[in-house]
């Protein structure tokens, strides 16, 4: 039975055929990450692979999903492993081959239903998850900018 997540956290994601990760490209995490990098290095792409994961749509929305192929393939996979607050590891795989798209919780075939109930409804998803470093700001509250990536205070 698919029951309600209080908490998550994403140890490791695989993606293949995704935006611009046309081989199986593997991050790891660790508690706490800060992903950092110039215009078109991916960053945003991590974020679409763990929304593409749970929500089945990109980071900030929208139905389509023509901009997360890579360029010569309509074939994506996202494998997402994450511990759940009981610190139990658990595998949430998507990939969409010829245009069917599947969904497999710790290897069990399941549907969005059911990661609606473990994550909850997708925009609400998309928007709580939707945060930025301090807001933009500092940790003094002097606000911030954004350069390359990266915030930098004034």
């Amino acid at each position: 039975m698919i029951q309600a997540l209080k908490s998550f956290s994403v140890r490791s994601l695989t993606v293949k055929g995704f935006k611009g990760f046309a081989d199986e490209t593997t991050f790891s995490f660790d508690d706490m990450n800060t992903i950092t990098g110039h215009n078109g290095q991916g960053k945003t792409s991590i974020a679409d692979a763990i929304a593409f994961a749970i929500t089945g749509v990109p980071f900030y929305g929208g139905a389509k999903l023509d901009h997360l192929y890579c360029q010569n393939t309509r074939d994506i996979l996202v494998d997402m492993e994450f511990t759940d607050e009981t610190g139990a590891v658990r595998r949430l795989t998507r990939q969409r081959v010829n245009d069917n798209m599947d969904i497999l919780l710790d290897g069990c075939r399941i549907t969005q239903r059911d990661l609606t109930v473990m994550f909850m409804e997708r925009d609400m998803f998309l928007s709580r998850h939707r945060e930025y470093p301090c807001e933009n700001r500092l940790p003094d509250g002097r606000r911030a900018e954004r350069r390359r990536g990266q915030l930098f205070g004034p």
